[in-house]
């Protein structure tokens, strides 16, 4: 029963965790004049993906490395399939905005190549700084974009998310 209890609890912290997350990601959008997908694709992504990358790390200390992969091949299948298909299927899910398109074929584009890396059994810390470099390049690109497109496509979403923060 304690058990059960808990996991009600989690559940219940976990939506006000992520009801706050995504105001204070729109309001960060709206501060730095980016779009609210780009703040998506970094702020909110390395928010979310916070507790797959901590156990993640202590697998790959302990020297259980296949639990930190299971971690982010699951993770992306969860993020995927799940995440995205289940508001689908409850409402159509708009996907038009600009650079959707070209951020579901870099998606791609790094699972092959993370694939590729995997395909003898061992990532190296080569191979680590390869993907932690296409990581960084891949925000940096999303930045630019962002900067150079400037205010000309952001959507209001006041409509969709309330009490959007106004201050840091």
């Amino acid at each position: 029963m304690i058990d059960f209890l808990i996991l009600i609890v989690g559940l219940g912290l976990l939506v006000v965790g992520g009801d706050v997350l995504v105001r204070g990601a729109v309001g960060l959008a709206e501060r730095l004049g980016i779009s609210p997908l780009i703040i998506g694709l970094t702020i909110v992504a390395f928010g979310t993906s916070a507790p797959e990358l901590f156990i993640s790390i202590k697998a790959a200390l302990s020297g259980v490395a296949g639990i930190a992969i299971g971690n982010v091949v699951g993770s992306n299948i969860a993020n995927v399939l799940l995440v995205m298909g289940i508001p689908a299927f409850i409402a159509a899910s708009r996907c038009d905005e600009k650079g959707v398109g070209r951020n579901i074929l870099v998606m791609i584009g790094f699972t092959v190549v993370f694939m590729g890396m995997m395909f003898d059994g061992i990532l190296t810390r080569i191979e680590g700084m390869i993907l932690f470099g296409l990581l960084i390049l891949f925000l940096y690109d999303q930045f630019r974009t962002a900067k150079k497109a400037g205010k000309e496509n952001r959507l209001d979403y006041h409509d969709e998310v309330e009490n959007i923060p106004s201050s840091n």
